[in-house]
């Protein structure tokens, strides 16, 4: 979204049910997290601080952020060669509130930021899903990094999604990739985030051989992948109903699903059992350093306190 003066601000994502089966010809639902974000805006004066990084809550670094600078470059690069213009060089602010390498899609917000500031300056339209599919190339095809789609349609949305990746799912993009999204109502959905800092992993390492094993036919991975989807669906038609009860099984479907196919970090798996001892429901809101769940009925409290007993950062959030 534009806030205005040229800034560009994109959330986090928070997958609340389905994933990690995106990858894998699953389905998923997603929804945008609006208190963790990232912007960017076109610096037309001197460019110092250009590039910075803030924790949640907290202001941006003035001193350049080497990462950050790593993603910038890369998104300029395939926009403006994907346009066929050359790049006018001017120089793009980045903060980022978004936890680091925790699940929440940082890296992804990052470059849509970038990719929405630079092709506003330069007149280039870009459909949501065009924008998306190019921010996965930046990261796949440009830097190496293992992503899917899913991040990023909510991302470019800026919604909550329903998304499908099934053999029926429509082509986006370059055709690459196939996806059908339908938008979804979260209003008023109380959901809470926490995450664990110390924990933070890549989602190279989370999901470690899991292409590899599906790639091969292991039976385990591949049954697991369509469970997920049918969870994903379960979580569409609670979510219609406003059916929290079926939303919290389809959240904790998911999990269990995903650690009977993955080896999962203990500290990861440790927020979904204080989480859930807590009386939550939850679900990992990425690739494992962080979770989503349910605000209980008798309010978030016992279970924010919980999980901050264990060395988490957790917070409400707001359904947008």
């Amino acid at each position: 979204m534009s806030t205005g003066a040229g800034v560009h601000r994109v959330p986090a994502r928070a997958a609340l049910a389905g994933n990690p089966s995106d990858g894998y010809g699953g389905r998923v639902v997603a929804v945008p997290i609006q208190e963790f974000h990232a912007t960017a805006r076109l610096v037309t004066g001197p460019a110092t601080g250009a590039v910075g990084r803030g924790a949640a809550g907290a202001a941006a670094l003035a001193a350049p952020d080497p990462e950050l600078a790593r993603l910038i470059g890369a998104a300029r690069r395939r926009l403006f060669t994907g346009a066929g213009i050359d790049d006018p060089g001017t120089p793009v602010a980045v903060e980022t509130r978004i936890p680091r390498e925790v699940g929440l899609a940082g890296s992804s917000a990052v470059i849509i930021a970038v990719l929405r500031a630079l092709a506003a300056a330069s007149a280039i339209e870009l459909a949501p899903t065009d924008l998306a599919v190019m921010a996965l190339a930046v990261e796949v095809d440009d830097l190496g990094i293992g992503a899917g789609l899913q991040d990023r349609l909510v991302q470019a949305h800026d919604r909550a999604l329903d998304m499908d990746f099934g053999a029926t799912a429509k082509p986006v993009g370059d055709h690459r990739y196939r996806a059908t999204v339908r938008p979804i109502d979260v209003d008023g959905l109380p959901l809470f985030v926490a995450w664990k800092a110390a924990a933070a992993e890549s989602s190279g390492v989370v999901h470690g051989d899991l292409r590899a094993r599906f790639d091969t036919g292991d039976a385990a991975v591949r049954a697991a992948m369509v469970d997920l989807a049918q969870a994903a669906a379960v979580a569409v038609d609670a979510l219609a109903a406003r059916d929290l009860e079926q939303l919290g099984w389809a959240m904790g479907r998911s999990f269990d699903l995903r650690a009977s196919v993955c080896d999962l970090h203990p500290d990861h798996a440790e927020m979904v059992a204080v989480a859930r001892a807590s009386g939550a429901a939850v679900n990992y809101a990425g690739s494992g350093g962080s979770i989503v769940g349910l605000v209980p009925a008798e309010g978030p409290d016992r279970v924010i306190a919980a999980l901050t007993e264990v060395g988490c950062s957790a917070v409400v959030v707001a359904s947008p």
